[in-house]
């Protein structure tokens, strides 16, 4: 029987405790692995930019975020956001159900159940539930529930904490017109801008500074009197 050296036994030894700390990280790398397979399959799918799902440069974070989108460019972010959002491009999609059924393209939805159905493109929504429906272009809806009783629309400023249809704030961006439903205190100065044209909308309390006569109008409900 062979004599075992000193020298050799203590190579023995040290190979069996690199060979048990191989094994001890083995199982940590398996277990880490087995982690994160059930993160992105259980829990929610992560999808890097670049990689694809069915479109290009797209990240979806979230159960079924994205699902069935064929488009390109998005950013979705919550459980079901933009989900069956088919069309869906270049679009910014934040919030559980945050988009569903949507379509368009360069859409900013923000908010728990904001944006479903919107056909539109350009429109920025911010709130939960806000602007549920068939938008249409370049609209901007802030607030809870805002925008709801208004149907399809588009160029519109819509600022609410409900879904009343005479919101705080109704603004329309082709005709350049804003209405601000409620009291209305101004500190500093008001500047009225002269204009020679003669408002066309009759409303009784319509004023105007006319350019001509160099007087402030207002229509009382039957002619325009001088308010100089």
């Amino acid at each position: 029987m062979k004599k075992i050296t000193p020298i050799v036994l203590l190579l023995i030894l040290s190979s069996c405790g690199i060979s048990k700390r191989v094994a001890i990280l083995e199982n940590r790398i398996n277990s880490l692995n087995d982690s994160i397979k059930s993160l992105q399959t259980t829990n929610y799918r992560i999808i890097e930019k670049g990689k694809g799902y069915y479109g290009k440069h797209i990240t979806y974070v979230g159960i079924d975020a994205g699902k069935y989108n064929k488009a390109s460019e998005n950013v979705f972010i919550g459980n079901s956001a933009g989900a069956t959002s088919h069309m869906t491009r270049n679009s910014l999609l934040v919030g559980y159900h945050a988009g569903v059924n949507s379509r368009g393209y360069g859409n900013v939805i923000l908010g728990n159940y904001a944006g479903g159905n919107v056909q539109g493109q350009n429109n920025v929504i911010i709130g939960k539930a806000a602007a549920q429906g068939k938008l249409g272009d370049r609209n901007i809806v802030i607030g809870t529930h805002a925008g709801r009783k208004h149907g399809n629309f588009s160029n519109k400023l819509i600022i609410e904490s409900s879904e009343s249809d005479k919101p705080l704030i109704y603004g329309d961006f082709q005709t350049d017109k804003l209405d601000v439903n409620a009291d209305l205190e101004i500190e500093g100065v008001l500047i009225i801008t002269p204009t020679h044209k003669v408002p066309k909308e009759l409303k009784e309390g319509t004023i105007y500074y006319d350019a001509e006569t160099k007087n402030l109008k207002m229509w009382n409900g039957i002619k325009w009197v001088n308010l100089n």
